[in-house]
């Protein structure tokens, strides 16, 4: 796929940072208006609010996966190849030469993963 040339942010994950920070502060905003403004209030029913609530918890809960969709896809196809490398009849690779294949990329992701604290909080709960 074509990498879209940029006129405003300097990167594709400057883009989707801004995007998703938008998202959530739009849907905290319109929580505390449904919870907190007299008017919007009366428009609105305790589940509503819990709705609200439950959404911006889980988009919290995914916000680094949508922040960093890179490395996802990135463990994702690293986990397809040795997939891949496993099913197949003919094993061409041994498995240390699967390793070696694959070892910078997943030092790359894991790396990146450690750089965010939140991600053990994922790794833990599912």
């Amino acid at each position: 796929m074509k990498k879209p040339r940029m006129s405003h942010f300097e990167s594709i994950e400057d883009a989707v940072n801004y995007g998703v920070s938008e998202l959530l502060d739009t849907l905290q905003d319109d929580y505390q208006r449904m919870t907190y403004d007299k008017y919007e209030r009366s428009h609105y029913r305790p589940s509503d609010r819990q709705e609200m609530r439950r959404r911006i918890s889980d988009l919290r809960k995914c916000e680094f996966m949508m922040r960093n969709a890179s490395h996802v896809d990135e463990m994702c196809s690293i986990l397809l190849e040795m997939d891949r490398w496993l099913q197949a009849k003919r094993k061409r690779e041994t498995a240390s030469e699967l390793q070696e294949n694959l070892h910078p990329k997943i030092t790359k992701v894991v790396m990146a993963v450690k750089r965010n604290p939140s991600v053990e909080t994922l790794v833990v709960t599912s």
